[in-house]
């Protein structure tokens, strides 16, 4: 699986997947972070068409339900009340098995914050010595001692500041005093110049979702990620749990594109600076109805990136909503029970044919675009076996 990684130099800046037929759709690298997906997409589109059944590209664990901030805007504080998190020896058992199998990835992230537990970086110790690759999302919390050597043993980080300063931090955060704004920065810090030492691949940027209370930093955070080592910033409008934008940002939507522009126009030859927001996720919402699992689709999404929730159950779904579900009908399996071989090799039919219970009543979702792409690139190989594929940025072409 070498040279599936996405480069720290073009990380965030592609705007178009190409085939070699000539056809094209928009995609940015940031969906399938840290993989590169003009190599990740045809590779796991071919495993489909020639086996019927292909491993997940990622595993995505999120089984720790705690959380040391209680942030404004967050989507899952409610879903965390009266729930429990994996206990250590449960996850332990989960990752033993996750390295015996051909999955390449696995991104710690979800209801709470994954850094939280004191076990945290033995556990990314054992998984990089298998040769798989680590993403982690963080809050950035100094918490656990170990948090600038994660750069060491990962390929992607990206930390939610929210802020460019103390104040507004915690103001958002509403973390403990003691954990404090600076002292997250100054482990992002570390972060960077040990990736730069030890690990030059592995990505690190900033995230920053945009509030009524922050959109005055949007500039601001740019130039600390920058000044501070980030590849990337990331920023996102506040959404509500349906993934529509809140009502709240429509009143600064000018203030905000002047913002990113300026961000861009600035910075944007030294930092990568991804903006998703309504008009970007809307573009190409034919394309994504199209591509809405029906009765009868494949949630791809679900096929190569299911989650593991707080009780051990492999979920099939993106949606937060769906992770904090522990009845048979939202699950694939039960992690302490049955083996990644078993529920991917033994059972693919079930994966393939799995639902979300929203699927068929909620209509499109955040994830429709990613099954969108993924749907198309197995259309482009069908046509042609021998297409190939590329991605491409306004400062010429990424082979």
């Amino acid at each position: 699986m070498n040279n599936i990684l996405e480069h720290r130099n073009t990380f965030g800046r592609w705007s178009t997947l190409n085939s070699s037929d000539g056809a094209k759709i928009s995609f940015s690298s940031a969906y399938v972070y840290p993989f590169d997906p003009a190599i990740i997409f045809p590779r796991w589109a071919r495993m489909f068409i020639h086996q019927s059944v292909c491993s997940p590209m990622q595993l995505l664990m999120r089984t720790q339900n705690i959380c040391c901030d209680n942030c404004t805007f967050c989507q899952t504080r409610d879903l965390r009340n009266g729930k429990g998190s994996l206990d250590v020896a449960r996850l332990s058992h989960i990752i033993s098995d996750f390295l015996t199998t051909n999955i390449p990835g696995i991104r710690f992230d979800g209801l709470g914050e994954p850094a939280i537990i004191p076990e945290f970086y033995s556990i990314l110790e054992r998984i990089f010595e298998k040769g798989k690759y680590i993403s982690i999302i963080s809050n950035g919390t100094s918490i656990p001692i170990y948090a600038q050597n994660l750069a060491c043993v990962s390929s992607f980080i990206r930390i939610s500041f929210d802020a460019a300063t103390e104040k507004t931090h915690q103001k958002i955060h509403r973390s403990a005093l003691s954990d404090t704004f600076t002292k997250r920065v100054q482990n992002f810090q570390k972060n960077c110049r040990v990736r730069d030492e030890k690990n030059p691949s592995c990505l690190i940027g900033g995230h920053f979702v945009i509030t009524t209370e922050n959109y005055h930093e949007i500039i601001p955070f740019a130039k600390l990620m920058h000044e501070s080592g980030a590849d990337f910033v990331d920023y996102c409008l506040l959404k509500t749990n349906s993934m529509n934008i809140a009502s709240t940002i429509k009143g600064i939507a000018d203030q905000v594109e002047d913002a990113i522009g300026e961000v861009r126009s600035g910075l944007g030859k030294k930092i990568a600076c991804i903006y998703r927001d309504d008009r970007e996720e809307k573009r190409y919402a034919d394309q994504m109805k199209q591509s809405h699992v029906k009765e009868d689709g494949i949630c791809w999404h679900g096929l190569c990136m299911p989650a593991v929730n707080w009780r051990g159950q492999i979920i099939g779904c993106g949606k937060y909503e769906e992770q904090v579900r522990t009845d048979s009908a939202s699950t694939l399996g039960n992690m302490l029970a049955d083996q990644f071989s078993v529920i991917w090799e033994k059972n693919s039919k079930i994966m393939r044919t799995f639902r979300s219970r929203y699927c068929s009543t909620y209509g499109p979702c955040y994830f429709s675009y990613f099954n969108f792409a993924m749907s198309w690139v197995i259309e482009q190989i069908r046509k042609n076996e021998s297409v190939t594929f590329f991605c491409s940025t306004s400062e010429g072409d990424i082979i």
